[in-house]
């Protein structure tokens, strides 16, 4: 009865075992950088509007962010987590992400900010990860996405 017992466990463990490791995540797509918007509060608020694209077929949750935000080659700061955290699956869906700049020296990081926005035109650059998960499963996606957007 024992062996019995001892052989079902181990086909559920293999069983479990195979399943977790056949479930992949696959990236998001970031397809797109739609709005920029720069407003003045305690330093700067910069809004960041971003169209991505769930390309699994289930829905996913975003569990960590750690992204670094670039304007040129300006760093204005780290993206905050937006309120929405569960992403439907094959799916694209637009969100904003806040960012919240805290320079020591505002005057030369709002000359270098005039300096970019005078130009018409500006490169966004996304750099940094992003952790998803689904039930147990979790994957660290790197990102580095740059587009000009016009100003």
């Amino acid at each position: 009865m024992k062996t019995i017992q001892k052989k079902i466990r181990l086909l559920l463990t293999l069983s479990g075992i195979l399943f977790l490791s056949s479930c992949t995540i696959k990236p998001l797509e970031l397809t797109k950088i739609n709005n920029v918007k720069v407003e003045p509060g305690n330093g700067f608020d910069v809004e960041v509007e971003l169209t991505l694209f769930n390309p699994n077929g289930v829905k996913l949750a975003i569990d960590d962010i750690d992204i670094d935000v670039y304007l040129g080659a300006l760093y204005l700061g780290k993206l905050e987590a937006p309120d929405i955290t569960e992403i439907e699956r094959k799916g694209e869906f637009t969100t904003s992400f806040k960012v919240q700049i805290q320079n020591q020296n505002m005057l030369v990081l709002g000359v270098k900010l005039l300096n970019l926005i005078s130009k018409k035109q500006v490169d966004i650059n996304l750099k940094g990860s992003l952790r998803l998960e689904h039930w147990l499963i979790k994957r660290k996606i790197q990102i580095d996405h740059t587009e000009t957007i016009k100003l």
